[in-house]
């Protein structure tokens, strides 16, 4: 995969994960912080890490016509499958 995929998925990512760390009722901030440092620092999410954020892909407009093994693949650049 072209490095510049890479990075368009990375900033893609990162951008949803920070508007889901500023809203007032999610109770796993702790873990979104942890993601975005992981992405700002060019590493990539393990799938377990990734799986923690996909029900909030899930339901962006974005992604509400794919399912979450399409979600997955889509992201795939940047997932860790171990």
């Amino acid at each position: 995969m072209s490095e510049n995929v890479t990075t368009n998925k990375t900033n893609e990512l990162l951008q949803r994960l920070i508007i889901y760390r500023r809203k007032p009722n999610i109770k796993m901030k702790n873990l979104l912080v942890s993601l975005i440092d992981r992405l700002q620092d060019e590493q990539d999410l393990t799938y377990k890490q990734f799986k923690s954020v996909i029900r909030f892909l899930e339901r962006e407009r974005r992604f509400q016509n794919m399912n979450r093994d399409q979600i997955v693949k889509y992201f795939s650049p940047i997932i860790q499958f171990n």
